[in-house]
C-alpha cells in the first residue's frame, strides 16, 4: 500500500511539473497595461473628443469607435463613466478580430461651465482604456430663438 501511495504521488507531481513547463508565459493582455508598451487589442479612432461649446440642457452624444486587433473575439465587459452626467452605451456582442465596435457617451449638459469627463472601458482580456470628452456648456440666451 505504501508503494502505491508513493508511486501515485510521484505520478501526480510529474504531471504537475510537466504542465508547468509546457504552459507559455502569461498572456500580456490578462492584466491592464500600465506602461503603455504592451500591444493594445483595441485600436480606437480617438480616445479624446472635444465637444467645444454646447448649449445648456441639450444633451450631446459622442461616438468612439474601435477595431479589434487581437486574435480572438473581444467583449466590452464594463463601460463606466466618472459621473452620472454621462450615460454610456456600447457594443454588447463579441467583436470578432478585424471588426469594429463602439462606445457612445451622452453628456447631459445640465451645468454651465467647462467639463472634462472620462469613461473607463474594460474588456474580457483585462485591457482598460480611458475615453475622455471635454467642452464647455454655455447658458441659453432667453432672447434667442
Amino acid at each position: 500500500m505504501k508503494k502505491i501511495t508513493i508511486l501515485l504521488s510521484i505520478f501526480v507531481l510529474s504531471c504537475l511539473c510537466a504542465e508547468a513547463q509546457t504552459k507559455p508565459p502569461g498572456n500580456p493582455h490578462k492584466y491592464p497595461v500600465i506602461n503603455g508598451n504592451a500591444p493594445r487589442i483595441l485600436k480606437w479612432d480617438t480616445t479624446a473628443k472635444d465637444l467645444g461649446a454646447i448649449h445648456q440642457g441639450v444633451p450631446s452624444v459622442v461616438k468612439f469607435t474601435f477595431v479589434n486587433t487581437g486574435h480572438s473575439p473581444i467583449i466590452l465587459t464594463d463601460v463606466h463613466p466618472t459621473c452620472s452626467c454621462t450615460a454610456p452605451d456600447w457594443t454588447k456582442n463579441p467583436v470578432p478580430p478585424g471588426q469594429t465596435g463602439y462606445v457612445l457617451a451622452t453628456y447631459n449638459a445640465a451645468t454651465v461651465g467647462k467639463f472634462n469627463k472620462s469613461i473607463a472601458v474594460t474588456t474580457n482580456e483585462g485591457e482598460i482604456d480611458i475615453l475622455v470628452i471635454t467642452g464647455e456648456v454655455v447658458a441659453n440666451n432667453p432672447d434667442q430663438k
